[in-house]
């Protein structure tokens, strides 16, 4: 069983699997594996297709499925990928559909009367991705255009032109299309995922798309095992991070290099990162990074390459740990880590990991470019990540590389999020280093403490970063004086909490000014700025719209809850339990009268008679009965008043995200 690696690495090890036999033929129609349709390749309303275009498309996918059973070019997972496309271009396309289920009972579909040559469905597929990969296309056209274009190079007659290899390296950025997300690839490598691995093989740029003239296998063997550290190697980050600027040398071009030498093969931080697997949320742990020995069935990973000749396919590898949750990219950090150190060594596999707390439920999918670029730093500049953000100890990072190589928060979580996360760790940190450089970047925490939570501006310290500059005189080497002393400074005001109330500490006016001087010994200190803004904020200003809204939620969400475990016969029916959950919320309503902001009064008043509908047909014996079924559309009228109500804030339409704990 190949183990999980990189969006490269992946697919070259499937590649390796299977050079054996390249000339096999998949003719077995028990093989085939429905695709993963809860995950859209593309987000079609976002694709600037027009009808009769994604209709051509349709139809051209789907043909390679039913039209060609004895095709060699055609196997079991490039037929799940054309119907995974042709599927998410059009779900309800009756061919495709009839494909899918006669390919699912193990079955061939008959064939369609259009697009009966291989040829001819090459040549539309090729044409509407060159138009998707136009520089001005939207960022949904570019993603979908790289799929496009492999599937029409694998069944593609006759060789492959120099020229559209180059289009399509560009088109993916050198790195093939991770089908593993939507597709389930067969574990006895199929002839299309070994092809799609020499498409990738190096194409010269400068003379009109030709092939790079082969070395002899030799060449490779014998150079090997240079180790001395290029020019220009000391210091940890990659050169050009910061603002993603290209230097001389791109990987193709490394063959001729001294090799970079592992100077520290294995790094762990503390990092809150972000589950993308299923509901998106926070959560702490540790990644971490290893340089290893590959297992002897891992070794078919090197040497891909081998007829001509070419170092880089001997050159370490990047994966992650199968036992762990699938990660995702260390593509992006080896990108920008070859820019100062394109030489890697030979046979050798850099497997990152991460895990969370004991205890706490496994995440599904995690991003780490953000350590994986720290970590593969230190392994190559030889300066080692500052101890303080090792497992367990006083700090923890979080953040994802952004555009432009930006540090920010992901959009689908907040600050709050991120705050709530550490704190759930079962050392938090004392600090936790975040993304600043989007402005309001504490608005969430803000509204959160005017919410009733103001103690999560008080731990942990939040220190922002606005660069992988500013962020690297602090993750390398030793803590900076200055930021040792504002977090010690700080933690004195932390211990106000054990006899004051935070809204007393903000206001205090010796607090504020020594909140001030922490801010001018590190100006990165966030938590001090937020803990300011809200002491110095008027009295009678009150809440945040935003924060008020959230508070009206929260008020009315335990009976909202009742109401559905109810409904749905998940919940008891303790006599009185619904009358004591609505005084509650109603007490709650009533103390936020004079604190919300004034454009919330309607929605307030939207809740408040939503509780009266709660109460009075919860309260009833027999909801079954045509009084029951009248309060009940009572009820549902009057709630869908309250989802006006909070429409007309504008604030979107989802409402805000309820913290169980």
């Amino acid at each position: 069983m190949p183990i999980p690696l990189s969006f490269r690495a992946r697919n070259l090890l499937v590649a390796g699997l299977f050079v054996s036999v390249l000339g096999a033929r998949s003719l077995s129609w028990g093989a085939y594996d429905a695709p993963n349709f809860d995950r859209p390749l593309a987000e079609v309303d976002a694709l600037s297709l027009k009808k009769r275009d994604r209709e051509e498309l349709v139809s051209a996918l789907t043909a390679i499925t039913r039209n060609f059973p004895d095709e060699a070019a055609i196997d079991d997972d490039l037929r799940e990928k054309a119907i995974a496309l042709a599927l998410t271009l059009d779900p309800v396309s009756a061919d495709a559909r009839q494909a899918h289920e006669r390919l699912m009972a193990g079955r061939r579909p008959p064939a369609v009367s259009y697009f009966t040559s291989l040829g001819a469905i090459s040549e539309a597929l090729w044409r509407h991705a060159e138009t998707l990969s136009a520089r001005d296309a939207e960022p949904e056209d570019h993603r979908l255009a790289p799929m496009l274009m492999e599937i029409s190079l694998l069944i593609a007659p006759g060789k492959i032109s120099p020229p559209r290899r180059l289009a399509f390296q560009r088109a993916t950025e050198e790195a093939p299309v991770n089908w593993n997300r939507y597709v389930t690839l067969q574990p006895k490598v199929n002839p299309s995922n070994a092809r799609t691995i020499a498409l990738f093989r190096p194409v010269d740029a400068s003379s009109n798309g030709n092939e790079k003239s082969p070395q002899s296998p030799a060449v490779a063997e014998s150079t090997a095992t240079t180790t001395t550290t290029p020019t220009g190697s000391n210091g940890a980050m990659a050169a050009g991070a910061e603002d993603g600027a290209e230097t001389a040398t791109s990987n193709t071009d490394s063959a001729n290099l001294a090799v970079s030498e592992i100077r520290i093969p294995e790094s762990a931080l503390s990092y809150v990162a972000i589950d993308r697997g299923g509901q998106v949320r926070a959560i702490g742990g540790v990644a971490s990074f290893k340089v290893r020995e590959p297992t002897q069935d891992e070794q078919s990973l090197f040497g891909l390459f081998i007829e001509t000749g070419t170092k880089q396919s001997f050159e370490m590898r990047l994966t992650y740990d199968r036992d762990g949750p699938e990660i995702s990219g260390t593509d992006r950090a080896e990108t920008l880590i070859r820019r100062k150190f394109p030489r890697w060594p030979d046979r050798r596999l850099g497997e990152f990991t991460f895990r969370p707390p004991a205890g706490q439920t496994a995440p599904e999918s995690v991003r780490l470019d953000l350590p994986a670029l720290l970590m593969l730093s230190a392994a190559f500049s030889g300066t080692a990540l500052n101890e303080a953000f090792s497992p367990a100890r006083e700090f923890a990072l979080a953040g994802e590389l952004g555009s432009g190589n930006l540090p920010r928060i992901p959009d689908q979580v907040t600050l709050t999020d991120l705050v709530r996360a550490a704190n759930a760790m079962p050392v938090a940190p004392k600090a936790l280093f975040v993304p600043s450089a989007e402005e309001k970047v504490g608005t969430s925490l803000t509204d959160a403490a005017l919410a009733g939570e103001p103690q999560l501006l008080m731990r942990p310290q939040l220190i922002g970063y606005d660069s992988l500059e500013t962020l690297q005189k602090v993750v390398f080497g030793e803590t900076p004086a200055e930021l040792t002393a504002a977090i010690e400074d700080f933690v004195a005001v932390q211990n106000l909490t054990n006899s004051m109330e935070v809204d007393v500490i903000a206001r205090n006016a010796v607090v504020q000014n020594r909140l001030r001087a922490i801010v001018e010994k590190w100006p990165g200190h966030l938590s001090a700025q937020l803990l300011l803004a809200y002491g110095s904020r008027p009295a009678d200003s009150g809440m945040t719209l935003r924060a008020s809204r959230d508070a009206i939620f929260k008020a009315i969400h335990p009976v909202d809850q009742y109401y559905q475990q109810q409904i749905n016969g998940t919940g008891g029916g303790l006599v009185g339990k619904v009358d004591t959950l609505v005084d509650e919320a109603k007490r709650t309503l009533s103390g936020l009268r004079t604190e919300i902001d004034p454009a919330v009064k309607d929605y307030l008043a939207a809740a408040e008679d939503s509780l009266d509908a709660y109460q009075v047909y919860l309260s009833l014996n027999n909801r079954s009965s045509s009084l029951g079924q009248q309060r009940l559309r009572e009820l549902q009228e009057q709630l869908n008043v309250l989802r006006l109500k909070h429409l007309e804030l504008g604030l979107g339409s989802e409402p805000p995200r309820i913290d169980e704990n």
